[in-house]
């Protein structure tokens, strides 16, 4: 019996840079497909660097389904028709984005002309109450609208986490929730020696709170002692440039030049061999729905320091890592508890992180999708 025909709509997608979500997507995909599913893919070429090359316009079948990368003018209209067209003839259609024009104009659309289709809604951490109030003046009126229209469809709502259940449950009310973490292909860890650093990796945003880090390090009684440094991994949009000036300033501020450094943008193997030569990775958000570069870290036996704005408060409890208050002094205390760690603690905090790693693993746990697809 053929499985169900899936459309996914989203603004961006693999080669396109731009956070977790295209990588979780990439592998989700993969998987559908291997599960035997028809993928469909309905996006941009935003994102894309120059120098990767894509075909614009046309469908091209892909290990991950068929995609198209719709490019030029009014592609936000090109998108919306072409979703619309696509679901008339589809079982299922995944969003990605409650925010995202691309996501909730293709929805509007559907429900306008009474296109009754299953619908799945990962909605990616933006019901969280700092995402709502970040740029609200430009959500609210279109949430005012989609809330209504959502709250009385039969949508299956997707949380990574007990934390983004309950922030789904407290704007949407009584709703189908399932819960599943974010699945990857885990990459094939690196027996590298670690180096005496310690590693931020993601985009330079204010959200991702960089800045009590470079606090925290400033505080630390053990960081130049130990003659450790800080790497920042990760690129910012020029909307965030003064952020990431006032990081800079900060760094010369408390002298710091030497010990932190700006690598910019890191991909694919040196990505991973990074996070394995890394003492400990850190990720203090403000809030995360999940937080993809955790996952990361741990597959490749590196501990992780998160904060509680994200949802990774068992890493205490597999003794992985650390769930700490997002507070300078907090990280503080916390960097100097592991820099003077004894090198058997350390060694069993690494064998942890691997082994929590693989309850994210894709290709033994893809059943649960496979579940919610039937539904």
């Amino acid at each position: 019996m053929p499985k169900a025909k899936i459309i996914i709509p989203f603004s961006k997608f693999h080669p396109a840079t731009g956070g977790g979500p295209i990588n979780s997507l990439l592998g989700h995909t993969k998987e559908l497909v291997r599960s035997g599913y028809d993928v469909k893919i309905i996006t941009t070429n935003n994102n894309i660097k120059e120098s990767v090359q894509v075909l614009n316009n046309k469908w091209i079948e892909k290990e991950f389904g068929k995609i198209i990368y719709l490019s030029g003018f009014f592609k936000v209209i090109k998108h919306i028709r072409l979703v619309y067209r696509e679901a008339k003839r589809s079982d299922i259609i995944h969003f990605n984005s409650v925010f995202s024009p691309y996501c909730f104009l293709p929805y509007l659309t559907l429900k306008f002309f009474n296109l009754k289709i299953k619908t799945v809604w990962s909605v990616r951490g933006e019901l969280n109450e700092n995402a709502l109030n970040f740029k609200s003046w430009k959500k609210k009126p279109v949430f005012f609208v989609l809330k209504k229209i959502m709250k009385r469809d039969s949508i299956i709502y997707h949380a990574t986490s007990e934390k983004e259940k309950s922030e789904i449950q407290y704007v949407m009310g009584n709703q189908n929730i399932v819960l599943i973490p974010n699945l990857f292909y885990l990459n094939e860890k690196n027996e590298i020696k670690q180096e005496n650093q310690l590693l931020f990796i993601g985009r330079i945003h204010p959200i991702k709170s960089i800045e009590n880090i470079i606090e925290a390090i400033h505080l630390s009684k053990w960081f130049r002692e130990k003659n450790f440094k800080l790497i920042i991994a990760g690129e910012y949009e020029k909307r965030y440039t003064n952020y990431f000036n006032n990081l800079k300033s900060l760094i010369n501020q408390y002298e710091l030049s030497d010990l932190v450094e700006f690598a910019g943008s890191i991909q694919g193997e040196a990505k991973q061999k990074l996070y394995a030569q890394t003492y400990f990775t850190l990720l203090v958000s403000k809030t995360e729905n999940f937080g993809n570069v955790v996952l990361e870290s741990l597959a490749q036996g590196t501990p992780v320091i998160a904060s509680k704005g994200t949802p990774w408060r068992d890493l205490n409890k597999n003794k992985a890592g650390f769930h700490i208050d997002n507070d300078p002094e907090i990280i503080a205390q916390t960097i100097d508890s592991i820099l003077c760690m004894s090198q058997n603690s350390y060694t069993e905090y690494r064998t942890n992180a691997f082994r929590f790693s693989k309850k994210f693993d894709i290709k033994t746990k893809f059943g649960e999708w496979n579940k919610v697809y039937k539904q």
